[in-house]
This record gives C-alpha cells, structure tokens and sequence, in this order.
C-alpha cells in the first residue's frame, strides 16, 4: 500500500483525529485514530468478516460493505 501524504504530517494537524487507508486489490485497511491522551493507535482489518468502526464519528461499515462491488478476479491490461 502506497502512502502519498506523511502521517507525521496528518499527525500534526490539531483537528485532524482520524486516518483510513483502503487497499483497493485486496480486504485491507488500515485505520490510525487519535486517542482523548494524544496518543495516535493504529488498527489492520484484512478479512471481510471485518468491522471498521470509526472513533472520531459514530459510524462502523464491514469490509463486505465497503467491498461491495469490488471484482478482485479482474486483471489489469
């Protein structure tokens, strides 16, 4: 998985609390979120019995869901 932007960049963003990064050939994601004491956790979901549930909303959605129309047999051409 490439990532563009630096999360020490997003890190130091005061408003920012919450990072997902979905990995678009394979159930894969990756949640970093910003604990009430500073502290920046990190979470890998890779199964599509997975649930994202989102710290900085009210909000949780399955890998299934997520992948919903996601055809990972296609090849590139």
């Amino acid at each position: 998985m490439t990532v563009l932007i630096s999360l020490s960049f997003i890190r130091s963003i005061p408003e920012f609390k919450e990072y997902i990064l979905i990995d678009q050939y394979r159930y894969y994601v990756e949640q970093f979120y910003q604990q009430n004491n500073g502290e920046w956790l990190f979470k890998a979901s890779e199964s599509d019995k997975d649930t994202l549930r989102f710290n900085s909303v009210d909000f949780q959605m399955s890998l299934l869901d997520i992948y919903q129309r996601i055809d990972f047999n296609l090849s590139e051409e």
